[in-house]
């Protein structure tokens, strides 16, 4: 799991104060997380079995479903010299989340994102503020990406309303960055395609334990969520694009609900070599210094079909991305030796792409390889 520095799902709301002085003081504050309603309580006692079983043999489906997310705060902690202003803070919580939801809302629209605007969650967990405030159902939420602590962690939630109070006026706004979500460099071709973010960290996750479900090549949920965030944070640092793709398809989930499951995904990202890395093992001439694109990833468990247009679609993508390159980033792709990487040929050589070299990096039966493309 990843801390709150490093998550880019996860935000830090706070409610201040102008001292004697001028000096801002801070009165409430909450970890705010993007969650899934996985339609069970949060246990989360059972992570500590993941690494054996597999997530996905703790979350279901549902934990996949393209649906309806939730605005999750993991409480409402108070500075204790305010108690007795928790109705204000609780009204100021209303007031702060009417104006954001209803500023983000085309956005969301826009990316096709389903985040309930009607209703946000407010962990029980060390509660500082009176729950008969608001209301109350089961828990049975999960950050989208999960974080390493939650005092989100009882059976209930509440459930706070957003609302427009009257008195609170917005005396000063300052926004970090032009407030756009990022999707990708290009358009992708349908809906069924989406550019993969830290924000499906899970999904992804649940679909990497079920691709190498038996094999030693599986790497678990916290390299796939640590790295969707590095990732994330990487290419907003450097201004790269984002080259991860996704691909859901419809599907009846285990209560019955209709939804969108992740089906099929490539994770990959721009980067150069760097003094240290093991280069040799990509099998080319590739110096310190030199651009690459690094495919860490590709599965599809349970659609072969998936699988290949999902890498069609991200071939598109690569070659639209660059197209005004003169000189195009290597391209570097790890995968099965036996299964996956034919499949990798065998569509690079429609393109006329050629494969600079393979290498076979360990065997047994997660026998993996790199392959090195110019293109």
């Amino acid at each position: 799991m990843t801390n709150y520095t490093f998550n880019a799902v996860t935000g830090i709301l706070t409610v201040q104060t102008p001292n004697a002085n001028g000096r801002w003081r801070t009165i409430a504050q909450s970890v705010v997380t993007l969650d899934h309603d996985i339609g069970k309580a949060p246990d989360y006692s059972l992570l500590n079995n993941i690494a054996a079983t597999g997530i996905h043999q703790v979350l279901n489906d549902r934990a996949m479903a393209d649906t309806q997310r939730y605005i999750t705060c993991d409480n409402i902690e108070m500075n204790p010299n305010f108690k007795s202003s928790e109705q204000m803070v609780a009204a100021a919580y209303a007031d702060f989340f009417a104006r954001y939801t209803e500023e983000m809302g085309p956005q969301w629209a826009e990316r096709g994102d389903q985040v309930v605007s009607d209703q946000i969650l407010v962990g029980q967990g060390y509660l500082d503020v009176d729950k008969n405030l608001f209301t109350s159902r089961p828990n049975t939420f999960w950050p989208a990406a999960p974080v390493a602590y939650s005092d989100n962690f009882g059976k209930h939630v509440s459930v706070l309303t957003p609302k427009r109070k009257d008195g609170f006026v917005v005396l000063q706004a300052e926004r970090l960055g032009d407030g756009k979500l990022s999707s990708g460099p290009v358009p992708l071709s349908n809906s069924q395609f989406r550019y993969l973010h830290a924000e499906h960290a899970l999904e992804t996750s649940v679909l990497e334990s079920k691709a190498y479900e038996r094999s030693s090549l599986r790497e678990g949920p916290w390299t796939v969520m640590n790295r969707s965030h590095a990732i994330d944070l990487n290419n907003s640092a450097t201004e790269r694009p984002a080259l991860s793709i996704g691909m859901w398809a419809d599907k009846d989930g285990p209560d019955g609900r209709n939804g969108q499951l992740l089906t099929a995904y490539i994770i990959a990202y721009e980067g150069r070599v760097q003094e240290g890395d093991n280069s040799g093992e990509y099998g080319s001439d590739l110096k310190v210094g030199d651009r690459l694109v690094y495919v860490a990833d590709w599965a599809s468990p349970e659609s072969r079909f998936a699988g290949v247009r999902v890498l069609q679609e991200w071939l598109g993508v690569l070659k639209e991305t660059y197209a005004n390159d003169a000189d195009k980033p290597k391209l570097v792709f790890e995968a099965r030796s036996a299964t996956s990487l034919p499949i990798v040929e065998k569509m690079l050589g429609r393109e006329g792409w050629t494969v600079d070299s393979r290498v076979t990096v360990d065997s047994g039966e997660a026998e993996r390889a790199v392959m090195t493309v110019s293109w």
